[in-house]
Order: structure tokens, then sequence, then C-alpha cells
């Protein structure tokens, strides 16, 4: 088989990591302890998986990373917590001291933080790529990784 014939059968896959934000969240599945706002900085990974376009590339890396950086901005700084956390109602004028407050209509766990992500980045990605792979660390030990068609 010709190198030139492989490259329309073979999947690639690349990507962009190292991409830092702060998030304070709580959730509402675990202990007490955890429950209560706390935070943690995320190291973000994405890699997309498609065919060759003209023969050279899946897509331009740096309109990735700028499309990841896009998706991941409105969590930087925020308070990340189920829309009917209890907290919302024992803030008060104590939101003020949050960049701003994301609300979601589930827990506010590592896997649906990578959900929301990955969403927004398949959303601004439309159908460029065919699977879009997201991996959250939260610190050195734990990750969440999402795949999405």
């Amino acid at each position: 088989m010709h190198l030139n014939t492989w490259v329309f059968l073979t999947r690639i896959r690349i990507g962009v990591k190292g991409i830092e934000i702060s998030i304070i969240h709580a959730t509402k599945s675990f202990s007490e302890e955890i429950n209560k706002p706390h935070g943690h900085t995320l190291s973000i990974e994405v890699s997309v998986e498609g065919s060759l376009k003209n023969n050279s590339y899946i897509i331009d890396l740096l309109e990735l990373e700028r499309i990841v950086r896009e998706s991941v901005e409105i969590f930087d700084k925020a308070l990340v917590i189920p829309s009917d956390h209890e907290i919302l109602r024992t803030l008060g004028d104590a939101k003020n001291q949050y960049r701003r407050i994301i609300q979601l209509d589930k827990d506010a766990t590592l896997e649906n933080i990578a959900l929301e992500i990955a969403g927004r980045i398949r959303e601004a990605l439309r159908d460029s790529v065919d699977k879009i792979y997201v991996r959250i660390y939260e610190g050195n030990k734990y990750f969440a990784e999402v795949e999405i068609p």
C-alpha cells in the first residue's frame, strides 16, 4: 500500500494541554466537608480526532487552543454549584465576592464540569472534527475524561 493511502485510512488525534483555571465548587453528593465551597486549580487537556484536511491537518492547533481557552474562561475564578444547592439561599451579599456564579442543572462534580466544557467545545467546533476528548485534572492525582462524538 502506498503511504498516501494510509493517510485516508488513519484516524489521527491532536490536542492541547496545560490550560489551567481556578474554580470554587460545592457538591451535594458527598460528605458534608466536600459539600462546602472549596477551590481547585484544574489543568485541562483537549484532543480531537478526525481526518486530515487537504492531506495536511485536522485543525489548526492555534485555533483549537483559542476555542478551548474561550470555552473554559467562564469557569475561571467562578463558584460552580448545583442550581438547587442550599448555599444559594445563604450567600446573600457574599455573592459579590465571586467573579461569577455558575449554576449547573446537575451536581458540580469534576465529571459534570468536564461534560459542560466538552459541550462548549463541541458547540464551537461543530462538525469540523469527529470526536473530542476532554481530560480535566484536579491536582496531580484525580482526573475526569469525557469523550463526545
